[in-house]
């Protein structure tokens, strides 16, 4: 039986709108919990403007809100109370453990600050925002931040986590030198559904599930879709709205005169999520990707 931990995970909102770290670091959280671990989640709370989830529950698991103003565009201001609360959560605590979940974020520099001072290891997980397509949003901004302080900050890491083989390497192309962990996000995969018949067998969904942001492509996807025009594919977008993006997906729709090819039906939850994935016959998320691979 392995050392029990006092992990303290850092993350910048549980509100869905903020992407898929809402879901799968909480779930992360309450199963190292579940294995014996003291397991603190500290994350951003805006006072009621974002729909909450149902977050998992273990005697073992504690949740350490902090209120935090909103600007455009969901930038946090980052309260000063951000390193006091780590510090006062990892106060006189053995295998002490920080793991933060996104760069670019001031959250970073606080963590690696908290754990200098109680002498703990630190993990960084990217979370997909180092990929190539991510990192063309905003180009010149991220280079520069890039410059200045992200690359130090990530290499003063312990130790690194990617969700894919291929973030892995990507992480080394950038030049980062700890150790990458990968580790996949878990989820609990719902009972087989039976879709026999969902559909005519001529036709075909296309399903893109997630937040409807820039730097995931959606607008490479409609132009996709005008050049191709597949015959029986339709394409169903699902999601939340972020930054307005989604009226430029539909007036970039309506350009390319593809309207009969898509449908936004808005965010879902997990159990229509389900339902969603286990009805379509393709996934797209990393759209960039995805089209240069065909």
């Amino acid at each position: 039986e392995g050392k029990r931990m006092n992990i303290i995970h850092t993350t910048t909102s549980l509100a869905p709108e903020f992407g898929g770290p809402a879901r799968t670091v909480p779930a992360l959280c309450a199963e190292l919990a579940a294995l014996g671990n003291r397991v603190v989640l500290v994350y951003l709370d805006f006072g009621g403007v974002f729909k909450s989830l149902d977050l998992p529950h273990h005697p073992n698991l504690t949740y350490q809100p902090l209120g935090v103003k909103l600007r455009a565009g969901l930038r946090p201001i980052w309260i000063s109370g951000f390193l006091t609360a780590l510090l006062d959560q990892g106060a006189a605590k053995q295998e002490l453990i920080f793991h933060d979940h996104g760069v670019w974020l001031p959250s970073g520099g606080q963590v690696l600050n908290a754990a200098s001072r109680l002498g703990a290891k630190t993990i960084t997980a990217p979370r997909g925002m180092l990929e190539p397509w991510a990192l063309q949003y905003k180009g010149l901004r991220k280079k520069a931040a890039w410059l200045l302080y992200q690359k130090s900050r990530l290499n003063r890491n312990t130790a690194l986590q990617a969700t894919s083989f291929d973030e892995a390497c990507h992480l080394k192309q950038l030049g980062l030198t700890p150790p990458i962990a990968v580790i996949p996000n878990g989820t609990e995969i719902p009972a087989p559904k039976d879709t026999e018949g969902r559909h005519a067998a001529d036709e075909k969904t296309l399903l893109f599930l997630s937040r409807i942001h820039p730097k995931k492509g959606l607008i490479n996807l409609v132009k996709a879709i005008a050049l191709t025009r597949p015959k029986g594919w339709k394409v169903l977008i699902a999601g939340y709205d972020e930054q307005g993006h989604q009226l430029a997906v539909q007036n970039a729709v309506r350009e390319q005169g593809v309207e009969d090819y898509f449908s936004f039906i808005g965010p879902v939850e997990d159990k229509m999520k389900w339902d969603l994935y286990q009805e379509a016959d393709l996934f797209g998320l990393d759209i960039p990707a995805f089209i240069r691979q065909g």
